[in-house]
């Protein structure tokens, strides 16, 4: 796809993020466990149920985040923030949401959430999707559109940014 995309002079070498992503979301993870341990906030939900629901949002979450770097790679895109996109790719999960990284991370909180019937880890789910959107969507959106112009504007119409 590259081939149609007009590279301008004037876009940033890469997207770049203050803190990568799994480091804030490893980090989200501890805040609900030591949330948990000081203030508990249980989820109301059968133990059972509970961790097989949560395993199977974990897999699915998982699963999701390893073909949208997949399909970063088949479409000569790099999945590293820090690195220059080579391409709007818009194949596989991107046909269906802008940021399939992003919302397999918020899944993995969720299953966690589930998992260890922690309404913490549920509230920082949210909390999650927020602050990846303020210091990384934006950043990457704003990226996207300097390095590809409309090319990406057109995407952007297209597909949603979460679901």
């Amino acid at each position: 796809m590259t081939d149609d995309i007009e590279l301008r002079p004037e876009a940033a070498p890469a997207a770049g993020a203050p803190v990568p992503p799994p480091v804030t979301l490893f980090a989200f993870v501890l805040a609900g466990f030591g949330l948990r341990h000081f203030l508990p906030l249980s989820l109301p939900i059968d133990r059972s149920l509970a961790l097989a629901t949560g395993a199977a949002v974990l897999a699915f979450a998982v699963a999701l985040g390893l073909a949208s770097v997949r399909a970063l790679v088949r479409g000569g895109s790099n999945p590293h923030p820090r690195r220059p996109s080579e391409a709007i790719v818009e194949s596989g999960v991107y046909r269906v949401t802008r940021n399939p990284i992003y919302l397999s991370m918020t899944l993995i909180l969720a299953g966690i959430a589930l998992m260890a019937r922690s309404g913490w880890h549920l509230v920082l789910a949210l909390l999650f999707m927020l602050a990846i959107h303020l210091t990384q969507i934006r950043r990457e959106e704003r990226y996207l559109e300097a390095r590809f112009g409309e090319t990406y504007r057109a995407y952007a119409r297209r597909v949603r940014r979460w679901l």
